[in-house]
């Protein structure tokens, strides 16, 4: 039988050996909040042991970004650390206390633009384009062909679409 905190243990004057006292801990569980930062997505609560390992969720599918991993805080609001993993980590004491949220961190893709003119004048230069982001594409005024009339960009080598 376990002496708890508030019992007292007093030794027996026959007993000719010495006594140890062994500490035991339970592990303390605590909730880890996953913040998608994802408009119109959910996030879920999940519970950690210390010293366990901690199976990350999937992040969702977020059109135009590529998830990169995490950001965690924890309940005081400061930042605990980064997570490398994007599938599971491992929480250490020592490292973070308390409940944490894991931000998932998102980068915007950025998209190559070639202009191919099809012998109009001037060549144009590649772009690099945020995805979602809005482009003035040149027009009439800015290049042309002698002997044609400029109709448009497209996007297929038929010039079609």
């Amino acid at each position: 039988m376990g002496l708890t905190p508030d019992k007292k243990y007093t030794t027996d004057a026959t007993k000719k050996e010495d006594l140890y006292f062994y500490f035991r801990y339970e592990p303390v569980e605590f909730n880890v909040i996953v913040d998608w930062g994802v408009e119109g997505v959910e996030g879920e609560t999940l519970r950690y042991v210390y010293g366990n390992e901690l199976k990350l969720p999937n992040p969702p599918n977020r059109n135009g970004y590529t998830f990169n991993g995490w950001s965690v805080t924890s309940d005081e609001g400061r930042n605990a650390y980064k997570v490398t993993s994007t599938t599971s980590v491992t929480i250490n004491p020592g490292e973070a206390f308390g409940n944490l949220t894991f931000i998932a961190n998102f980068t915007i893709n950025n998209y190559k633009l070639t202009f191919v003119e099809n012998g109009g004048t001037p060549e144009m230069e590649d772009k690099e384009l945020a995805y979602n982001t809005k482009l003035s594409l040149p027009t009439e005024n800015d290049i042309t062909r002698n002997g044609y009339t400029f109709e448009g960009w497209y996007v297929d080598t038929d010039l079609n679409e």
